[in-house]
């Protein structure tokens, strides 16, 4: 059996036996949207050695964002993003993420859409990559994409080195990542 088969398997659902989106079959279309490209990654890995030319874009809402972000991140909600793709600079790799992955997953969808060709969503997301990187600090504050329209052109977005990690301050970070 292969990955394509578990994504098609047909489970017989039956609503007291079974879930509609069974587990097997959505592992089964994750990894092939993995093995055909549809979905590339990037991992808690990729912070040790980053690309300076990278751009970090926080997916989630602009509270979670205060709540903590890594360094540097630009923040657009997804619910925003389709309306705001002007701000997204290109000709750079966007490594996108959000809290578990779904909602940069749906990001990644958009903008591959609108003509980015390098991106990639975090493997996980956020609660993943504080899992696989315990000292990682978080950067807590306003997001410079929530400044206002006229603020805006005054902060144009930067691509440039990242601050290195930080050992993990005492606050604990907390998420909802609902769409």
């Amino acid at each position: 059996m292969t990955v394509a088969d578990l994504a098609d398997l047909e489970l017989a659902y039956s609503p007291p036996f079974g879930s509609a989106k069974d587990p097997v079959n959505l592992a089964g279309m994750a990894a092939s949207n993995v093995l055909t490209g549809d979905l590339a990654l990037w991992r808690a890995a990729d912070l040790r050695h980053p690309d300076p030319q990278a751009v970090l874009l926080d997916v989630r809402s602009a509270s979670e964002f205060r709540s903590g972000h890594l360094p540097g991140a630009l923040n657009i909600p997804h619910t925003e993003l389709r309306q705001r793709l002007g701000e997204i600079p290109r000709g750079h790799s966007l490594l996108v993420y959000c809290a578990s992955g779904f909602r940069s997953y749906l990001a990644l969808r958009l903008l591959r859409q609108n003509g980015w060709p390098d991106v990639r969503s975090l493997s996980g997301g956020l609660a993943t990559l504080q899992l696989e990187l315990p000292t990682l600090a978080l950067d807590q504050g306003e997001p410079a994409a929530e400044l206002t329209r006229t603020r805006r052109s005054q902060h144009p977005v930067t691509t440039g080195p990242r601050p290195a990690l930080r050992p993990k301050r005492s606050e604990k970070f907390s998420h909802n990542d609902t769409p």
